[in-house]
Order: structure tokens, then sequence, then C-alpha cells
């Protein structure tokens, strides 16, 4: 398997019981993607990664794009429509922070010996995802 690759313009809220967050970002950042608060850049929210505890924190996927210093706004739980994804998310799978960096997300078998393990929700549809973040603070053996 592979990152999911998610087209920009098709994210987007597919629930009105969607919970969502204002922010701001440290770093230029794409929607639909997987962040944490950056403790050294006052608490922005930069992509996250599945190498370390401090940047497999994630707090949402980001529902907004923008550049550094930019307000945007994050999913924090809830259905969201991401469009077609490659490769193609299957209903009913649990997705992964992915450790290859970029806040991307990932099935199982993506997620690496030493890796943090963050379970980021599940697809309910092959376009539209449920965000459920759970920060297991388990490292896979």
């Amino acid at each position: 398997m592979a990152d999911l690759a998610i087209a920009v313009g098709n994210v987007g809220i597919a629930s009105a019981a969607v919970q969502t967050s204002k922010d701001v970002f440290g770093a230029t950042i794409a929607r639909g993607i997987a962040v944490y608060r950056d403790a050294a850049a006052s608490e922005k929210l930069k992509a996250g990664d599945a190498n370390t505890a401090a940047t497999a924190d994630v707090v949402g996927i980001t529902l907004t794009g923008g550049v550094l210093d930019g307000i945007c706004m994050i999913v924090t739980k809830g259905v969201m429509e991401f469009g077609a994804t490659t490769p193609a998310m299957v209903a009913g799978e649990m997705y992964y922070l992915s450790p290859t960096g970029g806040g991307l997300l990932c099935p199982w078998a993506d997620v690496l010996t030493n890796d943090v393990v963050v379970e980021m929700g599940r697809a309910l549809t092959a376009t539209t995802f449920d965000v459920d973040i759970n920060n297991t603070g388990v490292t896979k053996a």
C-alpha cells in the first residue's frame, strides 16, 4: 500500500456534526493534512509525522490550507469529504498517521517498527472519512 494522496480541492465537511478548531499555521500546509502543535513554534500547527512522539501528537486534519502564520480551520472529530484518493480508501478500514512525514495518512501495513501509532480514523466510503484521532502513545514493535 501507500500513503493516501488526497486531492485538496475535494476536502470538505461531510456532516453537520463535525467538530472544528480555528488555529494558526507554523508552515505552509495544504488541505487534508494531519497536524500537530509545535511547542518550539508557539504552538502553531505543522504537518504531523509518526517518527517521533512530539510530531505524532496530532490534533486534527486541515480543512483549509495556508501559509506560515495564516489562519486555518482543522477538523478534530467527525466526517470529512476527501473525494477520490490514490490509492482508493477502503470502507471500514482504519487509517494511521504516516511515518513518511508531511501529515499524510496510511494503512496499518505502512506503519513501521519504532513508529508512534496514531489512529486517525476510519473510511466510511471510498470518499468519506470519519476523523476520530487516537494518539495511542504506543510505539510499534
